[in-house]
């Protein structure tokens, strides 16, 4: 047991912080007055506090970007959730802060999206394909618009690149909704299957050409839809 200095309550020693420097090896307030203390000072000295912890950042970050990543690995749905939930919270701060980056910074970000364009000319057309149909999906008010380019490529690999209902091997497939976004389908992963412009088209909106099995579960993560 030990008295606490600030508030003057007797506590277990479990409440109080360890301290070798202090006598009986732990801190002379208790964590919670510790807490008050700290936060009263960071908030009269918010400037001071800024720059300490500018520097300890620059010095430690070796060590704390090991343990950041460490801790994304280990605890993702956690970091997730709080993520999303920070950015629906703060969607039109966020908006206005990547539109001042981008203005800041337009010259080089065009430069570097055509740069990468024309090194990897597939898969900028593949992007922009997915990119186009989800844009048609959210107009379709698509309730589950997650699908993303990982997850096609995917999807047409597991299917070897052939179209579900004639079988024909191509590069150049489409994505069929099983169920049509116009009938209440969603664009995700496990609606859609890959198929040529004519199945597709001879398809429409109906009900499959025949029985088709959709991949269930995807290796690549999905994103939720955001329009620009």
């Amino acid at each position: 047991m030990r008295t606490c200095y600030v508030c003057k309550k007797r506590k277990k020693l479990i409440l109080f912080a360890k301290d070798k420097k202090a006598k009986y090896g732990h801190a002379y307030r208790c964590k919670s007055c510790n807490a008050k203390v700290c936060k009263a000072w960071s908030l009269n000295n918010l400037a001071k506090k800024q720059a300490a912890d500018r520097a300890y950042g620059k010095e430690h970050r070796p060590q704390r970007t090991i343990y950041e990543k460490n801790h994304r690995l280990e605890h993702a749905e956690q970091v997730a959730a709080t993520l999303s939930k920070y950015n629906v919270k703060n969607a039109a701060k966020i908006k206005k802060r990547r539109h001042k980056y981008y203005e800041a910074n337009k010259a080089h970000i065009i430069k570097a999206v055509i740069e990468w364009t024309k090194a990897h000319p597939e898969q900028a057309k593949q992007n922009n394909i997915v990119r186009t149909q989800r844009h048609r999906a959210a107009k379709a008010q698509a309730l589950i618009n997650d699908l993303t380019a990982a997850q096609w490529q995917e999807i047409k690999a597991a299917y070897s690149f052939r179209c579900v209902y004639c079988d024909r091997k191509m590069t150049r497939l489409t994505q069929d909704h099983i169920i049509a976004v116009s009938k209440g389908g969603n664009h995700t992963a496990s609606n859609i299957v890959p198929a040529c412009h004519s199945c597709n088209s001879r398809k429409g909106d109906r009900a499959p050409l025949i029985p088709v099995q959709p991949l269930l579960f995807t290796l690549a993560p999905a994103k939720p839809y955001k329009p620009k």
